[in-house]
């Protein structure tokens, strides 16, 4: 068996060529409406298009067997503090490289909306309120720097 060699980011041929701002749990918007329909939200000003987890930002290596995994989401809070609103989550995969970028990540959480002056990247200090688990499922990819998520290698 030979060992995979991981991609750097700006390979180019027949490798990926994408240039990642982060890589990261990707999630359906409409399963995740869908699944907290029932949370009563305070959406603020700018909703965030592509909703995720994120795993690693600005990464220096990719490894393109990762992409399209399934990674098992379950939602366990709910937080908005006028500036930022975001979901507490817990993560799980079956693909153990997926799993050990899960486990770094210090409070996984999803940003739904941020206000004007709000910055996605601060969802993790929110005050989160426990509400009943709800599960859902999401695919390992990444966000180019053209604005794209890519799940597919």
């Amino acid at each position: 068996m030979s060992a995979i060699k991981p991609l750097s980011v700006r390979v180019v041929g027949r490798k990926m060529e994408h240039q990642f701002i982060y890589l990261g749990c990707f999630i359906n918007s409409e399963e995740l409406d869908a699944a907290i329909c029932g949370i009563r939200r305070k959406r603020l000003k700018r909703e965030i298009q592509h909703p995720h987890i994120t795993l690693s930002y600005r990464p220096e290596r990719v490894n393109r067997l990762m992409f399209g995994k399934l990674i098992h989401i379950t939602i366990i809070g709910y937080g908005n503090d006028g500036m930022n609103e975001g979901l507490l989550v817990r993560l799980y995969s079956d693909d153990s490289d997926v799993q050990t970028m899960i486990e770094q990540v210090c409070v996984p959480h999803i940003t739904l909306s941020v206000s004007s002056d709000g910055k996605s990247l601060n969802t993790r200090y929110l005050s989160f309120e426990s509400i009943v688990p709800v599960q859902l499922t999401g695919r390992f990819g990444g966000f180019t720097k053209y604005g794209r998520v890519v799940l597919k290698a």
